[in-house]
């Protein structure tokens, strides 16, 4: 797999999940957009997980 659209695809999960969580920390009221992304953080924080788990988990093959 190519490096570069998989570091582009880490950079956009990472910041969509940072925005949101600190959107709703500091209690921003994010475009209706956004507001999908605020209720649906617990799940956010599980796909990240999955996808930091295989991650490191093809770099130990």
């Amino acid at each position: 797999m190519n490096a570069r659209p998989q570091r582009l695809a880490w950079l956009a999960l990472l910041a969509i999940a940072g925005f949101g969580y600190f959107g709703q920390m500091s209690g921003l009221d994010a475009p209706m957009l956004l507001k999908p992304w605020l209720t649906l953080l617990p799940m956010q924080g599980a796909v990240l997980l999955y996808f930091v788990y295989r991650h490191w988990q093809q770099r130990q093959t």
